[in-house]
């Protein structure tokens, strides 16, 4: 049986959590000069969440700013910078990841606080230039 959205975090918002809201902590351990290899580390209540190999160790597709730069210009070897919003909202963006979210059996306030978490940290391809 396929469900939607609304109804998991309805059956998600009559869990109740014994101890209160858990601590949702979110890191990507890539850096400069290759910020794009890395991996997502999800921890809920210090646990770390296994993800998905796909997930791990990819953007994660939040909606932001970002930029990227490349080289170009008459010479070829000009640094060129472009500023960029891409992703997803909240919403759409939880839609398009249910399929690995919804295994956290989160609430939908901590949904909202793993994507704010998620979204602090997310990154695109080109953002450091290590590539370049």
């Amino acid at each position: 049986m396929k469900m939607n959205i609304a109804d998991i975090q309805v059956l998600l918002a009559e869990d109740t959590i014994p101890n209160g809201p858990r601590k949702i902590s979110v890191q990507w351990t890539g850096g400069w000069p290759c910020f794009c290899h890395g991996e997502w580390i999800i921890t809920i209540d210090g646990e770390k969440v296994e993800l998905p190999k796909d997930v791990r160790t990819s953007q994660m597709g939040t909606f932001g700013k970002h930029s990227r730069w490349s080289f170009g210009g008459e010479s070829g070897w000009e640094e060129e910078w472009e500023t960029y919003e891409d992703g997803l909202t909240f919403e759409p963006w939880l839609e398009a990841n249910l399929w690995w979210v919804a295994d956290l059996h989160l609430t939908p306030s901590e949904q909202k606080e793993l994507y704010d978490a998620i979204n602090e940290k997310d990154w695109r391809h080109g953002e450091c230039g290590g590539c370049i």
